[in-house]
C-alpha cells in the first residue's frame, strides 16, 4: 500500500516540494488540500508531471485527506519579504500556520509532521506545542542540523563516541 503524503502551504513552495517527490518516483500518494492557498492551474501542471511517473499518484481534496495521511509536509505559507525580520515573518505566518495545524488535528491526523519552512526550527517547536503530537513525530531541516551540532558538541565535551550521545532539538 502506498504511503499518503499531504503537502500544505503556499503554492510556490508546494509546487517545489511535490516536484521533488515526483523526481524521486517512490511509491507514494501525494495529496493537496483545496484551501485558500490552493491553485488549480499549478495542481494541473503537477498532475501532468505525475502522470509520467509509474509509482506516484497525485490527488486533491478536502481536509479529510489528513485523517489517513502518513506524513504531513508544511511548506512556506508565504515568502519572506526583503528586510523582514525573523520575528515579523513568524508573526505574519503564524495565524495561517496555526490554522493548518488545527485543521490537521481536528481531522484526526496522527502521522509524522515535516516542516520545510523558513525558520522551521521555530515552527517545529510551535507545531509540537499546537498539535499535541509526540516530539519524535515532528521534524524540520533546521532542527535536524541543530540536533547534529548539539550531539557533536556533547560528544566532544564529554569525550565519548558518536553512538554514546542522543539528543533532540525541538525549536531554538
Amino acid at each position: 500500500m502506498k504511503k499518503r503524503i499531504v503537502v500544505c502551504g503556499g503554492m510556490n513552495s508546494v509546487y517545489e516540494t511535490v516536484f521533488s517527490c515526483l523526481l524521486a518516483n517512490f511509491p507514494i500518494e501525494i495529496a493537496l488540500i483545496k484551501d485558500d492557498l490552493f491553485d488549480q492551474a499549478t495542481f494541473d501542471q503537477l498532475a501532468s508531471a505525475a502522470d509520467l511517473q509509474t509509482h506516484v499518484d497525485l490527488i486533491s481534496g478536502d481536509a479529510s485527506l489528513l485523517k489517513t495521511a502518513d506524513l504531513l509536509i508544511l511548506t512556506d505559507i508565504m515568502p519572506q519579504q526583503e528586510k523582514q525580520s525573523k520575528a515579523d515573518y513568524v508573526a505574519a505566518a503564524l495565524p495561517h500556520f496555526r490554522a493548518l495545524i488545527g485543521t490537521a488535528m481536528s481531522q484526526g491526523f496522527a502521522g509524522k509532521l515535516c516542516l520545510l519552512q523558513t525558520y522551521d526550527d521555530i515552527f517545529t517547536y510551535l507545531a509540537w506545542k499546537f498539535s499535541g503530537l509526540p516530539k519524535a513525530n515532528i521534524f524540520g531541516l533546521g532542527t535536524f542540523t541543530d540536533t547534529l551540532i548539539l550531539e557533536r558538541l556533547l560528544q566532544k565535551r564529554l569525550r565519548v563516541g558518536r553512538h554514546d550521545v542522543r539528543a533532540y532539538v525541538v525549536g531554538n
